[in-house]
């Protein structure tokens, strides 16, 4: 599904403009300024949101019914992501490891480093870990077409429950002594 426009009527929130979409989940008319779309392609991803309600739009009561709630937990999960230590295989230093998981995670298809990282920092977020150790971030260089060259990262790790006190000690005298 598109954002195509047709006439279906009067729109269900303003009742003013013609509604030019069709709410993805109720199929009710609704106008472009009253209607919501996934705009985070980072949302959309990790949360494995269908494609036609990405591409689609919602009338607002859908969407407060619908996506409002998980779009909120989305966001208060990427902030912890963001404070998520990530330890790689190449680093020699000691982790102040409490738990570790058994299963390893893996992200594919990513644009970059750092969102391969984040990606990883997630799930770990979610599975409720405060970091991912033996991260191995690899690239892959694919031709796409004539001399376009883009990059394909993926990436693996484990998500683990680490003592923050202690690694945040351990950077504070690293600090001290370069």
């Amino acid at each position: 599904m598109t954002d195509e426009t047709t006439e279906l009527g009067e729109c269900l929130s303003c009742r003013k403009r013609a509604g030019a979409y069709a709410c993805v989940s109720c199929a009710d008319a609704v106008c472009k300024p009253c209607s919501e779309k996934v705009s985070d392609p980072l949302f959309a991803s990790l949360e494995a949101i269908p494609n036609e309600q990405v591409e689609g739009r919602f009338c607002g009561r859908c969407w407060d019914a619908e996506m409002a709630a998980r779009l909120e937990a989305f966001q208060s999960t990427l902030e912890a992501a963001k404070q998520v230590f990530v330890f790689f295989t190449t680093q020699k230093k000691h982790i102040p490891l409490i738990r570790k998981s058994k299963t390893p995670v893996n992200v594919e298809s990513c644009p970059d480093r750092d969102e391969t990282i984040l990606r990883l920092a997630y799930v770990a977020a979610k599975e409720e870990y405060n970091a991912v150790v033996d991260v191995e971030v690899t690239v892959k260089k694919v031709r796409a077409g004539g001399s376009n060259k883009t990059a394909d990262w993926k990436g693996t790790g484990f998500p683990a429950l680490v003592d923050g006190k202690k690694v945040d000690l351990q950077d504070s005298r690293e600090q001290i002594y370069r």
